[in-house]
């Protein structure tokens, strides 16, 4: 699960709950907060992360 810190239409505390949930469950989630974005990536280097992620999360599963 990949946030935003600076979103102002989900906040953190709620991407937080969600992560916690899942823990809780024991489902496996891995969380990434980008501490200089919003809802949405702007920076180059933060989607190249962001998309890297997802393919390993894929790639994981989808093997």
């Amino acid at each position: 699960m990949e946030h935003g810190a600076n979103d102002t239409n989900v906040p953190v505390v709620e991407a937080e709950q969600v992560v916690a949930a899942l823990k809780k469950n024991n489902v496996p989630v891995q969380y990434t907060l980008f501490p200089d974005e919003g809802h949405g990536w702007q920076k180059t280097s933060n989607r190249i992360t962001s998309t890297v992620e997802i393919v390993d999360w894929f790639t994981s599963r989808l093997k």
